[in-house]
Formats: C-alpha cells, sequence, structure tokens
C-alpha cells in the first residue's frame, strides 16, 4: 500500500468506528495495511470513548492513521458521519473493526466501481473467522417477515422463501448481483454517492442505519450489488456483545425508527405488536435453556425487552426511546 502523504491523492479513505475492540480493531487495521492495494489509501478511526486504551494502541502501532477521539460513545451513525467529513478519498470504506481484510478485497472493489461507473455501493461476500458464511445482503424488511420471524417460522421452515424471508441469502448467492440492503459491516461506495444521498441519519443510534441508508440509494435509483469475489471475514458483534441485552434493545428501538420513518405511525405500530409476540413467544424456550446451562442470560434479555416494549418503547402511549442513546425512535 503506498503511504499517504499530505500532497497526494487519495483512492480509498477507510473509515472504522471503535468502542472497546484494542485487539480488533487492531488486527482489522493491519489486514487493511499489508493488503494488495496498488493505490493510495488512508485510514480514519473514530473512537467512541474507549476505555481500553485502543486508541493509543493504534496511534503507537500505525502513527499513519488519523484517530478521532469522541468525548463520549456518539453511536455508529454520527461517529461515521465524522470519519467521513474527515476522509479525502475518491472511495469511500466503512469497515466494522472486527473486519479483517482479505489481501485483495480493496483492489477487486476499486477495479469493480472503475468499470461500473452505475454502481453506488458495493459489499463483498462475508465469512466468520472460521470461515463459515455469514448473511451480508437481503431484501428490504416486511411486515410479513416480522410475522415469520415472532412466530419461529423462520426457524422452522428455514429453506421456505416465503417463511423465511432471507432463506435465498443464508445460502451464498453464487456471483455478482444487485441488492436491496447491503449490512453495513463493510461498505465500499463513492464519494459522489454520498454527495448525492447524504450521511447516515444520527437517529439511528446503533442497528438498522444500514437498511435506512440502502433504503435512500434504493429510492434515488443508485445501484446496489453484491460481489462474492471480495471477501472480508467478521467476528460480528464485538462491540454490542459488551452489552448484549441494552443493545438487543437498541435494536428493537432502531427496527421501530426505521419502519415509522419510511412507512408512517401504523407501520410502526404493528411492528412494535409483533415484537410484543416476538420477546413472548421466546420467553419460555429462553428460560429453559437457562436452567439447563444454569445461566439465566436470556430469559432476563426477553424479559427486560418485553417491559421495555410496555414502557419507553410502546408507540401508543408515548414515541419509543432506546436505552443506550436516549433518542427517540419517532
Amino acid at each position: 500500500m503506498t503511504a499517504v502523504s499530505a500532497d497526494t491523492g487519495i483512492d480509498v479513505s477507510v473509515i472504522i468506528v471503535n468502542w472497546n475492540t484494542r485487539q480488533l480493531v487492531l488486527n482489522c487495521i493491519r489486514s487493511i495495511v499489508d493488503s494488495d492495494f496498488a493505490g493510495r489509501a488512508e485510514i480514519v478511526v473514530v473512537d467512541n470513548a474507549s476505555s481500553d486504551g485502543s486508541a493509543e494502541e493504534i496511534e503507537r502501532q500505525f502513527p499513519e492513521a488519523i484517530v478521532l477521539r469522541n468525548a463520549r460513545n456518539e453511536g455508529f451513525s454520527k461517529a461515521n458521519n465524522r470519519g467521513i467529513a474527515e476522509a479525502r478519498g475518491k472511495y469511500l470504506c466503512v469497515c466494522n473493526s472486527d473486519i479483517v481484510v482479505a489481501r485483495d478485497t480493496l483492489q477487486r472493489l476499486v477495479d469493480r466501481m472503475e468499470g461500473n461507473p452505475d454502481i453506488g455501493m458495493v459489499g463483498p461476500r462475508v465469512l466468520y473467522p472460521d470461515g463459515r458464511f455469514q448473511v451480508s445482503c437481503h431484501d428490504l424488511p416486511t411486515l410479513w417477515g416480522l410475522f415469520c420471524e415472532a412466530l419461529c417460522l423462520d426457524k422452522l421452515f428455514p429453506r421456505s422463501t416465503l417463511l423465511n424471508p432471507i432463506a435465498e441469502y443464508r445460502r451464498a448467492p453464487a456471483g455478482v448481483r444487485d441488492v436491496d440492503v447491503l449490512i453495513g459491516a463493510f461498505w465500499f461506495l463513492r464519494r459522489s454517492t454520498v454527495e448525492k444521498v447524504g450521511l447516515l441519519d444520527e437517529d439511528f443510534f446503533f442497528y438498522a442505519e444500514d437498511i435506512d441508508y440502502c433504503m435512500r440509494l434504493r429510492r434515488l435509483g443508485i445501484r446496489l450489488e453484491y460481489d462474492p469475489g471480495a471477501l472480508v471475514f467478521h467476528h460480528h458483534g464485538a462491540s454490542s456483545r459488551q452489552d448484549a441485552c441494552r443493545y438487543y434493545i437498541e435494536r428493537h428501538c432502531a427496527d421501530m425508527r426505521y419502519w415509522y420513518k419510511h412507512y408512517g405511525r401504523g407501520y410502526l405500530i404493528a411492528a412494535w405488536a409483533l415484537m410484543v409476540v416476538n420477546e413472548i413467544v421466546r420467553i419460555v424456550p429462553y428460560t429453559i435453556a437457562d436452567v439447563l446451562k444454569r445461566t439465566n442470560a436470556g430469559t432476563i434479555r426477553h424479559i427486560r425487552c418485553l417491559r421495555w416494549l410496555g414502557g419507553a418503547g410502546c408507540p401508543i402511549a408515548a414515541v419509543p426511546r432506546g436505552i443506550d442513546s436516549g433518542r427517540r425512535c419517532a
């Protein structure tokens, strides 16, 4: 990778948001630095007030990286927007801190974009570190999909494209294809796409900002493409696992924000009702599983979420509010 200097143009800006994932973010940066990319790149890390020494260690090991420190955890969207504002590249790579990039991925994605000027965003094939396939693209969510999930129909009939809307994408789509949604763990997009669509919606503190942004691209007629020839490895949930219960509720809050923003209050209430059913259906089996495992994590998570859905998360008596962000969802 060519070193970045003040008087050279930047081909790719890699933007990484970090929150207490010290070793993972170091591995991520190392994979980018060691890649076979022949162009000019810069790495912009936005640290959300980590307490594990992440920012200091990044500066020590990778002095060429730009490290922006937030005084508190600003959430995923706001932190990425700060990184995008700092970035100078023709192409922007929005990359989770728990990603490891294959050596030829950046070069392949640049070549793909250069050869197809009508593509606004492209996403790679995503694998778990052990090589298992990870769903990285899917159709836009529907209330039918929420219904199937609430009643566990997607689990009972995992191969049914009717009862499991993402069944098609669980089978590792073959070949390059246009898609509705690319998960936000790794995006590769043109600067001109961001200039046309705008920044991420900062009302999405964590989760669903990727679905929202892809929806905005689609409504402007911008193509999103999945390219299985490009590859990254994703640990998945490295930040959210630090407080799984809280972020489980944040995901519900973000989903309701999405439904309200794009479809209105009627859809918001319908989505909320299906989320309530989802939690009720899962309490008993998770309680049994917890007893067998001698833990109570699953039971507490679903009970706490159900209480939130009946209180601050209820869109009938009041607008939903998340736990971590404190932001309103509608």
